[in-house]
């Protein structure tokens, strides 16, 4: 049973970070930053970390001056990477609004990474780092993009356009309506006429 709603968050996980990612990197000019695919992510993901089995305790080397916190760094880089993807999005700066978007878009950018590279134990910063700028990729890719990519497909397939050769092809026959029935004139008697 544990097993089954382990399995169940997970695909969970993976539902609510896909649509988190389409929305902040695809579909913000339409529904914004909205806070609830990251909540859902977030609560699902601490379920699952929570139905885990607990391994033993390994012995914890001391600190030394040779381990660095990468934290700090991730938290700036992705602070620095919302604010240039909401001056590209045409964001009115240091509005409440900003802020808003500002912090949506800063906690995407660490959730979705520390989910990523949560299963590596070695290695964890680097795992971490290249889950960032990949995330970064998509939201710079649907920054600068056409807000409608299928639609950029086809026009960049030419699929809009007329073809030049039209032998051997199947044309569209234009449907016109039947011209219409001619309607029977109806004699109406005169007002002076009587009946008998």
């Amino acid at each position: 049973m544990n097993l089954f709603l382990r399995v169940l968050l997970l695909l969970a996980c993976v539902k609510f970070a896909f649509q988190a990612l389409i929305g902040y990197a695809f579909d913000f000019r339409d529904y914004g930053y909205p806070l609830w695919p990251l909540l859902a992510l977030g609560c699902s993901f601490a379920a699952y970390v929570a139905l885990r089995p607990r391994p033993a305790r390994p012995t914890e080397e001391p600190y030394s001056g040779a381990h660095v916190d990468h934290a700090f760094l991730f938290l700036v880089l992705s602070i620095v990477t919302s604010a240039f993807l909401l001056d590209k999005r045409g964001e009115s700066p240091f509005t409440p609004a900003y802020f808003l978007d500002l912090s949506a878009l800063t906690l995407f950018q660490l959730l979705l990474p520390f989910i990523l590279a949560y299963s590596f134990k070695k290695g964890r910063s680097l795992a971490t780092m290249l889950a960032m700028l990949i995330l970064m990729v998509f939201l710079v890719d649907g920054t600068m993009k056409d807000p409608q990519p299928l639609v950029q497909y086809f026009a960049e397939a030419r699929a809009y356009e007329q073809p030049g050769d039209l032998s051997g092809r199947l044309l569209p026959i234009a449907i016109t309506p039947p011209d219409p029935a001619p309607t029977a004139a109806i004699q109406i008697p005169p007002a002076s006429a009587t009946l008998p």
